[in-house]
């Protein structure tokens, strides 16, 4: 049984959820359903929610949503706008290094910023 799509803007899809409409869009690209994941992509940036909100779920599922569409460096790109703050602080991104260096690992801006988190260590 295949998901169904979101009618576009659909009815109670609030600020409240987008994080979930991005993880929506993360499942249907590991199920390697490219239209699906890029309508659920749609729906998720249509609205995005307030940092603080839950932008930083937010952010990090569309992070994903890109790593598994095959762009690590826009998942990248996307996840480094937390780093340094305090919804990804510099120690949770060292705790977490093998889990975002399985990921992003082949990034030249991810080990460029992992470089420079060390050498202000």
């Amino acid at each position: 049984m295949s998901p169904q799509p979101l009618p576009p803007r659909a009815v109670g899809v609030t600020r409240a959820t987008r994080a979930t409409v991005a993880a929506a869009a993360v499942t249907a690209a590991i199920a390697e359903d490219r239209a699906l994941a890029q309508q659920w992509l749609e729906q998720a940036q249509a609205e995005p929610p307030v940092l603080g909100d839950e932008g930083g779920e937010w952010t990090r599922q569309l992070a994903v949503f890109h790593v598994w569409q095959g762009d690590a460096d826009a998942g990248w790109a996307q996840l480094q706008t937390l780093v340094g703050g305090p919804e990804l602080p510099h120690p949770a991104l060292r705790a977490l290094q093998p889990f975002y260096d399985a990921m992003y690992g082949e990034v030249p801006a991810y080990r460029a910023y992992l470089a420079k988190v060390e050498a202000e260590q």
